[in-house]
């Protein structure tokens, strides 16, 4: 049988051997990911249903689209850091791949929600924009797990590894799948809950720095990122504002984000709008159209309708 020179053997004797914090640090690296991608994914398809009113398409295709480009992700990993004859080398190698990716998610992951927003404002495609959105951050996404995977692998063996990373990352999935929707965009909003899922993998760079040797010099890199989207959270409420401002054609004098639409007030002159999630609901300048609906019907039913108005009247 014919040997395959193009990938050697480890040497697992040869392998540098992670202590218990260092493989501790690579789980929780796991379940960041996780929660992150999860995010991500509530967050695109959040956003674009509030654009284009149509949630279930939204969703399907921010999450079914993130979903199949991590897979394309998974398949590029096997070229990040191919085998060598030296284990150490390839260790150092993929820990220093995995840091890079973490840089390169966190701030995509604050901008390009965005620019997608950007691009509906501007008459763009929108859904072409969500296709190449949820390709980039997915097939990022879609290179950690195989990367975290073959570091763990010599620590353990295959089948521990495989099934401890896995294990964070649904774990991880269940509390990113909760986390924006009850805690994130409740409570700050989407844009600035983009910038904050994007400074949890540079926070996380900073903390692996720390427990591997060969990554202190990509400490102060990520402590750099981190600082700057933490940064940059606030200042996504005014610049989303003023794009937000650009769909309506009156200005906006109230907009609110609960756990459950977007709610947003416009007037002008004496026309007073409410729209949720961007769809008219009500309009001052036909409210007697609402109010003829409510009261005809019971006054018609009430046998002294003057004497009913009056009540109510008084009442109020």
């Amino acid at each position: 049988m014919a040997n395959n020179a193009s990938s050697p053997a480890i040497d697992s004797s040869a392998v540098r051997s992670f202590s218990q914090p260092q493989q501790h640090a690579l789980l929780a690296a796991t379940a960041v990911s996780s929660i992150c991608g999860l995010a991500i994914e509530l967050l695109l398809g959040t956003l674009t249903s509030y654009l284009v009113g149509n949630a279930a398409l939204s969703y399907g295709v921010a999450v079914g689209g993130f979903l199949a480009a991590m897979g394309l992700g998974s398949h590029l990993s096997r070229r990040i850091a191919r085998r060598t004859i030296d284990p150490r080398q390839e260790q150092t190698d993929l820990l220093t791949a995995f840091v890079k990716l973490e840089l390169a998610i966190a701030p995509l992951s604050a901008l390009l929600p965005i620019a997608l927003f950007a691009v509906f404002v501007a008459n763009g495609p929108i859904w072409i924009g969500l296709a190449l959105v949820t390709l980039i951050l997915g097939t990022l996404a879609g290179l950690e797990i195989p990367i975290l995977t073959r570091l763990l692998e010599p620590q353990t063996n295959v089948r521990n590894a495989i099934a401890g990373v896995l294990a964070i990352d649904y774990l991880g999935a269940l509390v990113g799948s909760l986390l924006f929707p009850i805690l994130l965009l409740p409570t700050i909003g989407l844009f600035p809950s983009a910038a904050v899922v994007g400074a949890l993998p540079a926070a996380m760079v900073v903390w692996i720095s720390q427990k591997f040797t060969p990554l202190r010099r990509w400490r102060s890199w990520g402590a750099i990122v981190c600082l700057g989207l933490c940064l940059f959270a606030p200042l996504t409420v005014p610049l989303s504002n003023r794009l937000e401002n650009k769909l309506y054609s009156a200005p906006i004098i109230s907009r609110i984000q609960t756990p459950y639409q977007r709610i947003v007030l416009t007037r002008r002159n004496k026309d007073l709008r409410l729209f949720l999630d961007g769809d008219l609901q009500f309009s001052s300048l036909d409210e007697y159209r609402y109010t003829k609906r409510w009261f005809i019907p019971p006054s018609a039913l009430a046998k002294r309708p003057n004497k009913c108005c009056c009540s109510v009247l008084e009442t109020d």
